[in-house]
């Protein structure tokens, strides 16, 4: 099943090694690399979140003779589990990017009070 999601973690993951390895060197490290990972977070969800919306459309694409030919899709119900797999990976990415994000303000908070 992790074979059809489509999301690329080698960003977060650099990051979560460099926050690991590089966050005891200053608090201002710590903070570019929080913002840092709440970007690509963010970024790397809402692709995912495209990504299965185009899945779930209600046409199908097919080419016929070098012609462009969108059919309806048979069938009907409820979606398909790809695309419900595909959008709980994109929304826990998103609330990853939203709390990484919530960490460097309050990051920055603590180091204007002093």
């Amino acid at each position: 099943m992790m074979k059809t999601m489509n999301i690329d973690w080698r960003p977060l993951a650099l990051v979560a090694l460099a926050l690991l390895f590089l966050a005891p060197r200053g608090p201002y490290l710590t903070v570019v690399l929080l913002a840092l990972g709440a970007w690509l977070a963010v970024r790397v969800g809402l692709a995912a979140w495209r990504r299965a919306e185009g899945q779930a459309a209600g046409t199908k694409v097919t080419y016929w003779r070098g012609r462009r030919i969108e059919m309806p899709r048979t069938g009907g119900g409820s979606p398909r589990p790809r695309v419900v797999g595909q959008r709980l990976l994109a929304a826990l990415c998103l609330a990853l990017g939203v709390w990484l994000g919530a960490a460097a303000v309050l990051a920055v908070a603590r180091l204007v009070a002093g």
